[in-house]
């Protein structure tokens, strides 16, 4: 059976929001590369390579799809292995895999942030170029419309096929005219208006059991704060920041 490239599109992004990768941009590999320093390109990694789908969770989906996944399999979500990590790898190396069986004659590889030493890249220039978001924010973190901080950048697919594009969102500068709750929360106040003082932010929460709720800076966010992540979630994620 033969698939059109962008009903393609629409299938992998169908089947990716089932699992809990519910936002997804496309960037021009070319002109990223020509943006970026040496090292951090994607034709470094694929040669050729014209686009890349930057493939990220906003909001709670992710863990609901992981949790209930694990809970047929009879598995705990607080494995040794990262079920997080582990689920993003699996669910995205299959899609690579559907697409290389109806497009053999193209190339696909696929990245992810949590295996940044291996083959890095600049994953917060690619989700801002891809349209899911903005960097520039008092919390230095990407920042969704809708989900706010609470957005995890899972993988990138890079392909040397030309997709269509995504707009990045250029009028979306949501710390303008914002009073910046984050700034005064943090115990040891490690959020400054010039940047984190990540020194202080790691000290404190490897003293003891701190901040298991969560980051205070990222929870004070008015920007999607509905979306912030579950007890669960929070105290896995958090626990697996640490060193």
């Amino acid at each position: 059976m033969e698939v059109s490239l962008i009903q393609a599109l629409a299938d992998v992004r169908t089947r990716l929001g089932q699992r809990g990768f519910n936002l997804t941009g496309i960037v021009d590999s070319r002109r990223f590369d020509a943006e970026v320093p040496g090292g951090r390109r994607l034709g470094e990694i694929l040669p050729g390579a014209r686009s890349a789908m930057v493939i990220a969770a906003g909001g709670r989906a992710l863990w609901e799809a992981i949790t209930e996944e694990r809970r047929k399999r009879g598995e705990e979500t607080g494995a040794a292995t990262d079920p997080i990590d582990q689920f993003s790898e699996k669910t995205i190396h299959e899609e690579v895999a559907w697409l290389r069986s109806f497009f053999p004659d193209s190339r696909f590889v696929a990245t992810f942030p949590f295996k940044e030493a291996q083959k890095p890249l600049s994953y917060l220039s690619l989700a801002e170029r891809a349209g899911l978001g903005t960097t520039d924010t008092v919390l230095r973190l990407l920042l969704h419309p809708v989900y706010g901080p609470w957005v995890s950048l899972r993988g990138c697919l890079i392909t040397n096929l030309v997709l269509p594009v995504s707009q990045p969102l250029f009028e979306f500068r949501p710390c303008e005219g914002c009073e910046r709750p984050c700034l005064t929360p943090c115990p040891v106040m490690a959020l400054t208006p010039e940047g984190w003082d990540h020194a202080a932010c790691m000290g404190h929460r490897t003293a003891g059991p701190n901040c298991l709720e969560g980051c205070a800076p990222r929870l004070a966010c008015p920007v999607g704060q509905k979306h912030a992540c579950g007890p669960e979630e929070m105290r896995h994620r958090q626990l697996a920041a640490l060193p």
